[in-house]
């Protein structure tokens, strides 16, 4: 893992670049994470799935986009509702402005870039992935409600990329009824995608407060088909 800096809005971005060892012309992805930012479980389901998509001819960079608005990780920080659809704005365009600059890291090819996000993430992703800037999307359990931009996405869900949605069915911190309603979205608007649910399998980190959380197993079923998925389609 290196690190890798770009600008946003005037302001110095930071990112966890993961590259394959040797070689050129890799696809990119840009990976977003969540309210929780780095920190665990989440720092090591996101860097151990960046891992993977290395290890399969990919660059990832996961960009602090938090740090554009000086928000510390956290529920009440990130959905405060104070200036709550500027801060989600500045995030979205860290994003794209992040696609831009993944594309120069050594050994990226230009314009094969795809988007993945977990949680906020999933989201933030989906909503940066309206225009034309990414060739997939990738939503792990992302929430569309209550976020400020949710009728924006909506709005603009026929312009998206092909999308790949993962969910628990007994997520209690992001019910799956989120990724229902995007898949009833995409379909609505003839949007390719897949949407892959998994029973007995919560939100990761749910299980400290009301079992069950997201398992090794389906993470690792997961990744192995988010992979498939972004070979197919960058």
């Amino acid at each position: 893992m290196a690190s890798s800096t770009f600008f946003s809005n005037g302001r110095s971005i930071s990112g966890e670049v993961f590259s394959p060892s040797a070689g050129s012309a890799f696809p990119s992805v840009v990976v977003a994470y969540g309210t929780e930012a780095m920190r665990d479980p989440f720092g090591v389901i996101i860097r151990d799935f960046c891992s993977e998509l290395t290890n399969h001819g990919m660059i990832a960079l996961v960009p602090d986009y938090f740090s554009s608005t000086g928000t510390a990780p956290g529920f009440e920080s990130v959905f405060s509702k104070k200036d709550a659809q500027s801060r989600f704005d500045h995030w979205t365009a860290v994003l794209n402005d992040a696609v831009a600059h993944v594309q120069t890291i050594s050994g990226a090819a230009s314009g094969r870039t795809a988007f993945v996000g977990f949680s906020l993430g999933g989201h933030l992703v989906l909503r940066a992935a309206v225009g034309p800037s990414v060739k997939a999307v990738v939503d792990f359990f992302g929430p569309l409600a209550p976020i400020p931009q949710s009728v924006i996405l909506q709005s603009g869900v026929g312009n998206l990329p092909p999308v790949q949605i993962h969910h628990g069915e007994d997520d209690e911190v992001v019910r799956i009824t989120n990724s229902v309603t995007l898949d009833g979205w995409l379909t609505a608007h003839s949007v390719s995608h897949e949407f892959h649910h998994y029973p007995q399998n919560g939100h990761p980190g749910q299980e400290k407060l009301k079992p069950p959380g997201w398992s090794t197993h389906s993470q690792t079923a997961a990744t192995a088909l988010a992979i498939r998925f972004l070979k197919d389609t960058i």
